[in-house]
């Protein structure tokens, strides 16, 4: 009456009644879990690339103010050795200054100390050849040009 291929059919029928009724449903609930756990990780992807594009977006802003900040330093300080180095010419030229002030008032007196040689020399030699004159010629003579030569001194030194 039944032969073995109706028991093997009965058999598969009752097991994939049997898959159907406990196995499939606990398949589908593991579908239906990862499906839902992808999606959430999905979600959480997506919202950690926006936090990350925000992030990013921050920093640039964050670069650009530092490198805008340091070229706004560099030029700050290109100002402000460009003020020193002005300040330090100024003062140089003024030492400078004060240097050949004072080494024009030494050759000024080195000058006039060396005029005075010169004529203490000349007032020397002129005294020497009135005393050779005065013991060659008589005292009258003599006496006329002691107060010639005086007077010629005198004006000499003043």
């Amino acid at each position: 009456m039944f032969d073995e291929k109706f028991w093997l059919a009965l058999a598969f029928i009752s097991f994939m009644l049997l898959l159907a009724r406990f196995v499939f449903p606990l398949i589908a609930d593991q579908l239906d879990a990862k499906i839902k756990q992808i999606a959430e990780e999905l979600l959480a992807a997506k919202e950690a690339k926006e936090k990350a594009k925000k992030l990013l977006l921050d920093a640039e802003d964050k670069y650009q103010a530092a490198v805008d900040f340091s070229d706004k330093l560099i030029k700050d300080s290109a100002i402000e050795a460009q003020k020193f180095l002005l300040e330090v010419q100024k003062s140089a030229e003024a030492e400078v200054a004060k240097k050949m002030d004072a080494l024009n008032a030494r050759i000024k007196n080195e000058e006039e100390r060396a005029i005075r040689e010169i004529k203490v020399g000349i007032i020397n030699s002129a005294i020497k050849n009135i005393e050779a004159n005065l013991q060659n010629s008589d005292l009258a003579k003599s006496n006329n040009l002691i107060k010639k030569a005086a007077a010629d001194v005198s004006k000499l030194v003043h």
